[in-house]
């Protein structure tokens, strides 16, 4: 009964170290994509992991309209912005002649 139960203690350690283990991987590869986009300008981030999924979100629970905040952004920061929402980046454009920037 006593091996058994370091048995099971020791597939618990393991199962805990290879998701810590994969938790890492992904914020590395988070921040991977920040870098990656990061010439673009855009508005800053509320949070590394979540990016500007709580703006949405708040604008969203106050019935406004999203577009109206992609509007406001591309006011602040241009005509070509980014947005971060969790691992992925999306590159918003007003413009047809923007795109031809980049």
């Amino acid at each position: 009964m006593l091996q058994w139960l370091s048995w099971a203690q020791y597939v618990l350690l393991l199962l805990v170290v290879v998701i810590i283990g994969l938790f890492l991987a992904y914020c590395a590869y988070v921040h991977y994509q920040h870098l990656k986009y990061d010439h673009i300008p855009g508005p800053p981030r509320d949070s590394f992991l979540l990016g500007h999924v709580p703006s949405l979100n708040k604008a969203g629970a106050n019935y406004k309209v999203i577009h109206d905040l992609f509007l406001q952004w591309a006011e602040e920061y241009g005509s070509i912005f980014r947005i971060n929402a969790l691992h992925r980046v999306m590159i918003y454009s007003t413009s047809p002649e923007s795109i031809k920037v980049y």
